[in-house]
C-alpha cells in the first residue's frame, strides 16, 4: 500500500488534512471516506489497508476541526463549508483517477455528511455507502431552539459528552482511541451538536 498525505485550503482559508491509500498496481475504483465526529482518518487505517488489499484506491480528509485540519476543535460550522471541504478532495480524486464518478464512504456524523454531499452532487458519485450514519432523531422543540441560540451565541460551547467506552466492544480499540492525541475527548460542541 502506498500512502500520500497532503493538505488543500478550503472554504474560509481552512486547512485541510488528507491522505490516499494506493493499491499495488491499478485500481478497481476509488473511494473518499468521510470519518466520524472527534475522529480523524488515521483511525481509519486499517479500513484503508483491507480496501487496498482488495484492490480499491482509498482517499480520506480530516473535517475542519479534526485531526490535522484546521478550523475550531470539533466544530462543524456548517454543512455548507463540509460539503466544500469533500467536494475538493472528491474532484481531485476524479481528476488524477480520470473517473467521472467515485464512491463515497461515511461514517457515524460522516455519514451523515456524505449524505447531504450526495444529496448535493449525484452526478459525481457511483455510489454511496454510510455506516451508522448520523442521521434523524430530534430534540423537543424547546430543547432545540435553546440549541439553535446557544449555536449562535456559542457555537464552542461543549455541550454532551459522548461515552468513549461506546467507540467498540474491543477493548484494545477503546484504549487507542482514549490514547490518541488527534481525537477529541470533549463535549460536542454546541455548534457541531446543532449540524
Amino acid at each position: 500500500m502506498q500512502t500520500t498525505e497532503f493538505t488543500f485550503t478550503s472554504a474560509g482559508g481552512v486547512q485541510i488534512f488528507a491522505t490516499s491509500w494506493l493499491p499495488e498496481g491499478p485500481p478497481r475504483d476509488q473511494l473518499v471516506l468521510t470519518h466520524g465526529y472527534g475522529e480523524h482518518l488515521g483511525r481509519y487505517h486499517a479500513v484503508a489497508e483491507f480496501l487496498t488489499g482488495a484492490g480499491y484506491a482509498v482517499h480520506a480528509l480530516d473535517h475542519r476541526g479534526h485531526g490535522k485540519s484546521g478550523g475550531a476543535r470539533a466544530v462543524i460550522d456548517s454543512f455548507a463549508n463540509a460539503d466544500v471541504d469533500i467536494d475538493q478532495l472528491v474532484d481531485k480524486v476524479r481528476s488524477d483517477s480520470g473517473l467521472q464518478q467515485v464512491k463515497l464512504v461515511g461514517h457515524s456524523m460522516g455519514g451523515s455528511l456524505a449524505l447531504n454531499y450526495a444529496l448535493n452532487h449525484p452526478e459525481k458519485l457511483s455510489g454511496l455507502v454510510l455506516s451508522g450514519p448520523a442521521i434523524g432523531g430530534g430534540l423537543p422543540k424547546l430543547q432545540s431552539l435553546l440549541l439553535a441560540l446557544i449555536s449562535r451565541i456559542a457555537p464552542g460551547l461543549g455541550m454532551i459528552q459522548l461515552d468513549a467506552d461506546a467507540v467498540s466492544r474491543d477493548p484494545q480499540v477503546v484504549a487507542a482511541y482514549k490514547a490518541d492525541p488527534l481525537v477529541f475527548h470533549g463535549k460536542v460542541p454546541a455548534r457541531t451538536a446543532r449540524r
